[in-house]
């Protein structure tokens, strides 16, 4: 077991299901090497899940995900904090990440590079390509020898919040953590965002729900539908405008960076499934540039 402290500095972890089963079981057991407290945030209780991780503590809430990540924000006892989805695992520099990462009193919110699983099929390594792919080693850092640096944004499947300063943003916010807007709000507060490589992870199981077409259309809509509430009406006219061609703008930039992946087994199919789940990305950003924000985040879970 890898147990790593400062004088200064406690860490925790907090576990946010999206597939659960082995894919869960599995990144539970990845993290049983670090020597932290670790909390995991379930839909609905898994008895025998429980039973094998007595480390573990367990919280049940069958809620959209940026309500779980601030139900588990709000369970940690640590200065640090970092929220990892089920279907991520952590390098074994994970701790000595956050050392580097947090050393500075400003840095506020903390991720690394993120790889993509060689053993993904087609549809999920081209869902990693969308959702991360501006986040891979090759396209965040162009050095054989990365140094971490501050970003504008950071990738939602695996980040790290200095917890006093995100409790108090996350106290006023009631659709939870979304990280677009939370970092945001670290910004403008004058906080850093940091991309440290050795807080690398890889995104490496399947994720059904999330690679389903219509839930890429839902997360468009909840995208778009957020930014069309604080925009006019021309505003929001242009949005719309803009989104009739966001298949191709998308599609071309998450294929560029699936090109410099050497992860990627077969590249035509991932660059036809990366077509498909943009173009339902886009339909959902039409949409929502129209309607605006839906009733509830249901389908983020």
């Amino acid at each position: 077991m890898t147990s790593l402290t400062t004088t200064h500095l406690s860490f925790s972890i907090v576990v946010i299901e999206l597939v659960g089963g082995k894919v869960l079981e599995a990144c539970l057991s990845a993290l049983q090497q670090f020597d932290i407290e670790i909390i995991a945030v379930l839909r609905e209780a898994c008895p025998q899940l429980q039973a094998r991780f007595d480390r573990v503590r367990f919280e049940i809430r069958n809620e959209p995900v940026p309500l779980r990540r601030k139900s588990g924000v709000a369970l940690a006892r640590s200065d640090v904090v970092a929220l990892i989805e089920d279907t991520t695992l952590p390098g074994d520099s994970f701790l000595s990440g956050l050392v580097s990462a947090f050393k500075d009193d400003n840095t506020l919110a903390a991720s690394g590079p993120v790889m993509i699983g060689k053993n993904l099929p087609s549809r999920y390594q081209a869902l990693a390509c969308t959702e991360y792919g501006r986040y891979h080693s090759s396209v965040v850092f162009d050095h054989p020898q990365p140094q971490a640096k501050a970003v504008e944004r950071l990738p939602g499947n695996f980040i790290c919040y200095r917890r006093k300063a995100l409790a108090l943003i996350l106290d006023e916010s009631n659709d939870g953590l979304v990280e677009g807007v939370i970092n945001q709000r670290l910004l403008s507060a004058g906080g850093s965002l940091v991309m440290e490589p050795l807080l690398a992870n890889t995104y490496c199981a399947e994720d059904p729900w999330g690679g389903r077409l219509a839930t890429r259309f839902h997360h468009g809509l909840i995208y778009a539908g957020g930014q069309a509430e604080n925009k006019s009406l021309f505003a929001s006219a242009v949005q719309l405008l803009k989104s009739l061609l966001l298949p191709v703008v998308l599609s071309l930039r998450a294929i560029h960076y699936m090109s410099r992946i050497n992860e990627i087994k077969h590249p035509l199919k991932v660059s036809l499934w990366i077509c498909l789940l943009e173009m339902f990305w886009s339909a959902g950003e039409a949409v929502g540039s129209v309607s605006g924000a839906p009733k509830n985040m249901e389908h983020w879970r």
